[in-house]
């Protein structure tokens, strides 16, 4: 399922309305609040000065995202006290754009492929069904898993949750072994997969009328919790790790030929 293919489906099948809601991450992250399980601050929910003063006195750290981005780009992790020279974080954000969002501790088995990111379970979710999954993992330090930002990615057994093919980045280098931390990636068993597959049928009720979406799923202690939704979804993370085109398996659960 190449790049034009699936712009053809979200055109056709993503009702274009409900797409604002997770197109506005701020509106994202109010619309799926029962499933973030994390406080955030932004404009127009919890976004008074008061509500960002209250975030930063209870958060030592916490996450920036741009309003809008893609692929990771902008998304950086402070010391509230620390780097932001003396400036609040309520006027920090207004003028660069952001909106703030609190940490996620993730599970030690997921944190132990790269724990300068939180490493991710993408769940491509076609017509309210789990389609394909994928594992994703930062690389180098870096503080997001994207692969647009060099991290890794594989390919997870939607019946077991365990991966099931090397890990791969953007330009095709492909390993067996994280290449920092050297966790072998082919069998790596995902924490609370079962959890994760639930979360996202559950969440996709929210917006019914978006026919082909992916989550991103972080996994804590306590189990999994949303991260983002992507209308988009890069369908080379859930195809290229097994050299397998997933288009039937889409096209199937869709009901088109």
């Amino acid at each position: 399922m190449n790049t034009r293919y699936n712009k053809y489906l979200n055109k056709k099948f993503n009702y274009r309305p409900q797409l604002q809601i997770i197109v506005e991450k701020e509106e994202m992250m109010y619309a799926f609040r029962d499933f973030i399980k994390r406080d955030f601050c932004g404009d127009v929910h919890n976004g008074t000065e008061e509500d960002y003063k209250k975030f930063a006195e209870k958060h030592e750290k916490c996450i920036l995202k741009p309003k809008r981005g893609f692929g990771g780009e902008g998304v950086k992790i402070i010391s509230i006290k620390d780097d932001l020279q003396g400036e609040s974080l309520y006027d920090f954000c207004h003028k660069n754009n952001y909106f703030a969002e609190e940490l996620v501790v993730q599970h030690p088995k997921m944190a132990s492929l790269h724990p300068a990111s939180v490493n991710t379970v993408r769940i491509l979710m076609v017509g309210g069904k789990p389609t394909a999954a994928a594992l994703r993992m930062g690389c180098g330090g870096s503080d997001v898993d994207n692969a647009h930002s060099g991290g890794y990615f594989a390919a997870i057994d939607l019946e077991t949750g365990v991966v099931c093919s090397y890990g791969i980045n953007k330009k095709g280098v492909r390993v067996v072994r994280h290449p920092d931390t050297g966790i072998i990636i082919p069998g790596f068993e995902i924490p609370f997969f079962k959890d994760v597959l639930k979360l996202a049928v559950e969440a996709s009720k929210v917006v019914d009328k978006l026919k082909i979406i992916a989550w991103d799923i972080a996994i804590t202690n306590d189990g999994p919790v949303f991260i983002e939704v992507n209308n988009l979804p890069g369908s080379y993370t859930t195809q290229v790790p097994l050299r397998e085109g997933i288009r039937k398996k889409v096209m199937d659960n869709l009901g088109i030929r």
